[in-house]
């Protein structure tokens, strides 16, 4: 498969524009027996296979119209990025998702990683089935020394107050200097040599 091969995404709904008459939400199961409506567990129901004359019903287009609306929705949502937060109701209907699978937090910023299959644990309780995808990447926390004067291996981070990479020591940070400083400095010390000498 190629990146070409893609057919693209679906920024407007199949029916968006279908009027109420003409598309159906589909409903789970089938409400009344023998209709002909469809549903998502029957899809279209035998009564639908069979010809009118011997007592069938032909599939209605509004059924059709919901199911692709509904399935365009699905694809809509995970081509925009999110796969769905942990669903305890989902997990226990598919039988749990597999391992590997891959879940947003309820916080921003943070993603679960399934490590069992027919996984229904809740992520971040004891006991659950589920790792941080960032399990094992140094935090700030982590990078932190324990020696002062010590930078050997230490994490850089971003200085909120002065805009400069600064490093994590055991009691406190230091900055990194630019060049500008280094410049600064060589100068001081060429000015001070000259009137030494």
């Amino acid at each position: 498969m190629k990146n070409s091969d893609d057919l693209g995404r679906f920024d407007t709904l199949i029916g968006a524009s279908a009027s109420s008459s003409d598309i159906a939400t589909v409903p789970q199961t089938q409400a009344t027996a023998g209709d002909g409506t469809a549903s998502i567990a029957a899809g279209f129901p035998p009564e639908t296979f069979i010809s009118r004359d011997a007592g069938g019903s032909p599939p209605r287009g509004q059924d059709m119209n919901g199911f692709l609306n509904r399935i365009s929705k699905a694809i809509q949502v995970l081509q925009a990025g999110f796969p769905g937060q942990f669903d305890s109701n989902f997990a226990s209907g598919i039988g749990g998702y597999p391992m590997g699978a891959m879940i947003p937090g309820s916080a921003i910023g943070t993603f679960w990683v399934s490590t069992a299959d027919n996984n229904t644990t809740t992520p971040g309780a004891s006991g659950a089935s589920w790792q941080s995808l960032f399990a094992g990447s140094v935090s700030g926390t982590l990078g932190v020394v324990s020696t002062n004067n010590d930078q050997n291996g230490t994490g850089l981070h971003l200085n909120g107050s002065t805009s400069r990479a600064s490093f994590i020591y055991a009691s406190g940070s230091g900055d990194l200097a630019w060049y500008s400083d280094i410049a600064s400095e060589a100068s001081a010390r060429a000015a001070a040599d000259t009137s030494l000498s």
